[in-house]
């Protein structure tokens, strides 16, 4: 019986915590780059699919070395250099043929990050050094105007600029994804028009549920496509608490470079109540049966 009751409980707990469950910011993304200099980037690097995640993925080692085979997937997959559906090795020997990197082998430089992503139109100060993990997310974050060919990496990754200004209201309500499942979606209502949340946005400056993001101000966002002529908002960076709020007549600005703020917010603190309040009902509850039980076997 107390099994069952457990059960029951942590199952009420899942399908709440659901609601806010695809948001994604540096809280949940991985489990190390919270005081990592470059959460930011990767968060909003690995919505635009510059740094590919893999499902199941749970640390991004922010401290170690970039590979050369590493640049090689994460630049084949953005770039598209094999299917959809390759292997990662697959990827790299994709990448390593269309010359999206010089080798395979050992660890990656600057330069050969700035050949991957910019065709060598970025300006790195030491193109010869080797960089981390997390010095690669700095580099394509600080460099996300650069042009290639004339577009930049935004433009190969499909994006364009959203609203900036307060959330003036949050709706939700439930829709049927691509897969054909359930789910909720949210609405946004900036400078009075309304804009779809995607299914997997990524968030700067703000916990991971949209319903309590009403009266923050987003200084910037960036459009994606979602399906037909529909875009939906897929990256969002909000002012931080103490930062003067975005106006509703400012626009973004045109380099579109990614901002280094942090916001020590980003703990979804209601779910965290909701986990307390699940265990104190749990335990309450195990209490009673047990007293019961004892109770019933006096009896006998």
């Amino acid at each position: 019986m107390i099994q069952r009751v457990f059960c029951f409980f942590m199952l009420l707990l899942l399908m709440a915590s659901s609601v806010s469950a695809h948001v994604v910011n540096q809280d949940n993304l991985y489990d190390d780059i919270k005081y990592s200099e470059a959460a930011d980037d990767v968060v909003f690097l690995s919505g635009m699919g510059i740094i590919s995640y893999q499902h199941g993925d749970i640390v991004y080692r922010p401290q170690d070395p970039l590979t050369r085979a590493e640049l090689a997937r994460w630049a084949g997959v953005f770039f598209g250099a094999a299917d959809s559906d390759a292997t990662s090795e697959e990827i790299e020997k994709a990448a390593l043929k269309e010359g999206i990197v010089p080798s395979l082998e050992g660890n990656a430089t600057y330069e050969d990050v700035n050949q991957a992503y910019f065709k060598g139109n970025a300006s790195p100060s030491n193109p010869q050094d080797g960089l981390m993990r997390e010095e690669f997310a700095q580099f394509i974050g600080s460099n996300l105007s650069v042009e290639i060919d004339g577009k930049t990496l935004y433009d190969y990754a499909g994006f364009v600029k959203g609203p900036t200004g307060v959330v003036e209201k949050v709706t939700e309500t439930e829709a049927t994804n691509d897969q054909g499942d359930r789910m909720k979606t949210y609405h946004l209502h900036i400078n009075g028009e309304e804009y779809r949340v995607s299914e997997h946005p990524r968030v700067l400056n703000a916990a991971v549920d949209p319903l309590i993001w009403e009266g923050k101000s987003l200084k910037e966002s960036w459009l994606s496509h979602h399906q037909e002529d529909e875009f939906v908002i897929q990256q969002f960076i909000f002012t931080k608490e103490n930062q003067e709020p975005v106006k509703k007549e400012e626009v973004n600005d045109e380099k579109g470079n990614v901002s280094h703020d942090s916001d020590e917010q980003g703990n979804d603190y209601n779910l965290y109540l909701l986990v307390g309040a699940v265990i104190l009902i749990v335990g309450i509850v195990s209490f009673i049966l047990i007293r019961k039980r004892k109770q019933h076997q006096n009896l006998k």
